[in-house]
């Protein structure tokens, strides 16, 4: 009986120190561009999402880098694929933004412009990262076609 109550006592502090999966963290809805969607170097396109927690945001951080050789980020919406490529002159860049702390529901939007400096076309990827103020963080990516007007 003593052996059976030591490992209840045990099983009891262990589970009470263990951190409990933080089921609130950042939600992540695309808005726009939509998953597949095209768009096209040197034209600007709203980037819409709206993010959400109960612990109020922090901030949220995206890229774009080619898909050239069809890799898988894991939750992204399939599209067509162009036959795979070697990148010659891929685009890439990154963002971060501030959000706002002690909003637990956001519609975050900006204007980006692809620039026309002849990158190579085709498929590509957004990577999106959003961080509440507790600093749990959730990612998603966004499958796009980048073309030339």
């Amino acid at each position: 009986m003593r052996y059976l109550f030591v490992i209840v006592a045990v099983v009891f502090l262990c589970c009470a120190c263990v951190k409990k999966d933080h089921g609130d963290k950042p939600v992540i809805e695309l808005l726009s561009p939509v998953p597949c969607d095209t768009l096209f170097f040197g034209e600007p396109f709203t980037y819409k999402v709206k993010v959400s927690d109960l612990d109020g945001l922090g901030n949220i951080k995206m890229d774009i880098h080619h898909n050239f050789g069809h890799h898988q980020h894991g939750d992204h919406a399939p599209c067509a694929l162009d036959s795979p490529k070697t990148a010659i002159h891929p685009y890439f860049e990154e963002w971060i933004f501030n959000l706002p702390e002690k909003e637990t529901e956001y519609i975050f939007e900006t204007q980006i412009t692809v620039p026309d400096q002849s990158y190579d076309t085709g498929d590509y990827h957004f990577h999106i990262y959003v961080t509440d103020n507790a600093g749990y963080q959730t990612f998603t990516t966004l499958s796009v076609k980048v073309l030339n007007p």
